[in-house]
Formats: C-alpha cells, sequence, structure tokens
C-alpha cells in the first residue's frame, strides 16, 4: 500500500449486540443478593402497573466512527468514537440501595 497517497482513512461501523446482566449487592452479612427479584425501580410491584420486570438479557446497537493515520506501513494511530443504544424496557443507570433494606453499592 502506497501511505503517501493514504495516510488518513475515516471509517464508520455498526452493529448488533446481545448481552446478559444480572446486578447485584453485598447485605450486611455479606450475601451476595440480585436485584432484579426486589423490584428496586419499582418494576413488577402493584403500585407501578406499567412498569414490568426488565429482562436480564438484551439487545444493544453499537456504532461508532473514526479517523486511522499511518505513521509508516507498520503503524496506525486512531482516533476512535464509540457508543450504544440500549434496547431496555427499563433503563437500570444506577441503582440507590435503601440501607435500611440492608443493603449497600456492588
Amino acid at each position: 500500500m502506497d501511505i503517501t497517497k493514504t495516510r488518513f482513512t475515516t471509517y464508520l461501523y455498526g452493529g448488533i449486540a446481545v448481552f446478559h446482566f444480572n446486578p447485584w449487592a453485598y447485605d450486611n452479612d455479606g450475601n451476595k443478593i440480585h436485584l432484579q427479584p426486589l423490584s428496586t425501580e419499582g418494576q413488577g410491584v402493584a403500585a407501578f402497573p406499567s412498569q414490568k420486570k426488565y429482562k436480564l438479557t438484551q439487545l444493544a446497537l453499537p456504532f461508532g466512527a473514526g479517523i486511522k493515520y499511518a505513521v509508516s506501513d507498520k503503524v496506525n494511530m486512531v482516533l476512535n468514537s464509540a457508543s450504544e443504544k440500549h434496547l431496555l424496557i427499563t433503563w437500570m443507570m444506577s441503582v440507590v440501595l435503601c440501607r435500611p433494606c440492608g443493603l449497600t453499592r456492588s
């Protein structure tokens, strides 16, 4: 490849991903407690009938763009920006845990 003509290369990418998660915390006795059955965000409780329990396996759409610079025939430098869109029914950015119920941050 003649890098004098193609030193910079731009690119886009995208895809589909499946991931599994199971959030948990430790109680005061050191026992691992899985959070989904506790309805920590109100899902699956009578007070919030429209909030269904989230599935532990979900889809995501990763995507990004970047620029590649050919320093030499064997060395490249890359500047990349990436993100992903999660297709969650209930988004779990963070769980605020209740200390009186015996849970602590994981």
